[in-house]
């Protein structure tokens, strides 16, 4: 009955996994269509693949978004993903903060 068991449950874990892969695939494709996630240089900035002419350093890595906010330590892939798809990626519709007054 054990072996059973385990073996029903090895199968459970094997679908789940592949349910996870095939969302892992559709978010990136998801991701992939807005504009503004596209690869750009770490250097000069150049969205799109590559560097603009001059670029300071030619061997900088182009990265997308994804990998960019990736860079940042304790994001990971999936907290980047979710970053994006929750705040989106024109960060104008947020007030640039101003630090507050004291009295007087």
């Amino acid at each position: 009955m054990h072996a059973f068991e385990i073996s029903l449950h090895l199968r459970l874990i094997d679908t789940i996994n592949d349910e996870i892969t095939r969302l892992d695939a559709r978010i990136e494709q998801q991701l992939a269509s807005i504009p503004a996630v596209a690869p750009a240089c770490t250097a000069c900035g150049l969205i799109g693949g590559g560097h603009v002419p001059g670029c300071a350093s030619t061997d900088a890595a182009v990265l997308g978004l994804v990998e960019r906010l990736d860079e940042i330590t304790g994001v990971g892939t999936r907290n980047a993903q979710v970053i994006i798809a929750e705040l989106g990626t024109d960060m104008s519709v947020f007030p640039t903060g101003t630090p507050p007054r004291g009295p007087g």
